[in-house]
Formats: structure tokens, sequence, C-alpha cells
């Protein structure tokens, strides 16, 4: 009698094992809370970087979570040039929470992620994000006034990448410590 196997259990069985480790991390054991946080971390993040980091950071997602970082994506218009303020409102809509959580349950994400890819996997994404988007997938809370202060100030007296992000906010990131120096 041959043997039926569902070709796509594995793909399935892998995004459940993903989101389990993100819902473990985020501390939650609502699959769907944390497939709204996911998908808007996927979304908010692709649409600020380029398509060869783009590209280059959805390779080790699983198949089903790489469908969803790509689901809606317009190559030709990115990277989005939005400040902190619109990168905080576009993932607080897409995850159904107030602004205020944004900086822990992103920060959360970005450690899961990084935990599940290949170690310094993340760096090209945070190597080409503008100004405090890093500090805000690094975990950093902010305030609108800070970020308006960030954009309009030149010298803030902290050690920052070629784009901005400051180092020690990276480091802040649970498992992104290890690609923290690349950034001094």
């Amino acid at each position: 009698m041959p043997r039926h196997v569902d070709p796509f259990a594995p793909t399935v069985d892998r995004a459940h094992k993903w989101l389990g480790v993100i819902a473990g991390t985020i501390g939650t054991d609502d699959r769907a809370f944390t497939y709204r946080v996911v998908r808007a971390w996927l979304h908010t993040v692709r649409d600020r970087i380029g398509v060869d980091a783009a590209a280059h950071s959805s390779a080790q997602l699983p198949e089903l979570f790489r469908g969803v970082f790509f689901e809606g994506w317009i190559p030709s218009r990115v990277p989005v040039n939005h400040h902190v303020d619109e990168f905080i409102e576009q993932f607080a809509s897409a995850a159904g929470i107030a602004e205020v959580e944004v900086p822990a349950l992103a920060g959360s994400i970005t450690d899961a992620m990084d935990s599940s890819f290949s170690p310094g996997h993340l760096l090209p994404v945070f190597a080409v994000l503008p100004g405090r988007l890093g500090d805000i997938l690094a975990g950093s809370p902010t305030t609108r006034s800070q970020s308006r202060q960030t954009r309009t100030s030149s010298s803030s007296g902290r050690r920052h990448n070629r784009n901005g992000i400051d180092a020690s906010s990276i480091r802040r990131c649970g498992r992104l410590r290890h690609i923290s120096g690349r950034f001094e």
C-alpha cells in the first residue's frame, strides 16, 4: 500500500516551530497574536530595506514566513523613507497593539528571529536601516519627542554606524550582541 505523506507537512511544522519560539520569547500562548506581530515585524522591516537586504533577510525564513514576508511587496517602492513615528504607527496598526508596546515587542521578535537565523544573519538588515529604526527593532523605547529630536539633532554624542544606528542599542538586543562590534 503506498504511503501518502503530506508534502507541505515539513513546511507547516517548521513554521509552527518558529512561531512557538517567537511566542515563547514574547511571553504568550496566543498563536494568532504572535502571527500578527511577526507579520507586522516582517512587513515594516521589509519596507525599509532595499531589495538586496530583503532577499538576504528572507533567505533563512521558513517557507510560510517567506510568503508572508513577500506578501504585497512592491520592490520598486522600497526602501520606504519613513521616520520612527511612521514606523511605530504602521507596526502598531498592523499588529493590533498600542504604539507604546512596539519597542518591547519588536525587540523580542528581533531577538527570536536572531536566535533562529544563523549567527550574524540580521547584520545586513541593521546595516541598512535608517536612523533610530535599529533602536526600535532592538527594543529601545522611544517617544515621539525623542524621535523628532533625533531627526533634528546632528550630534548626540553616541557612536553610530554610517546609517545612524547607535551601536549600544544593538547590544541591548539579546542575541544581536555578537554582531554589535562591527558597528563601532
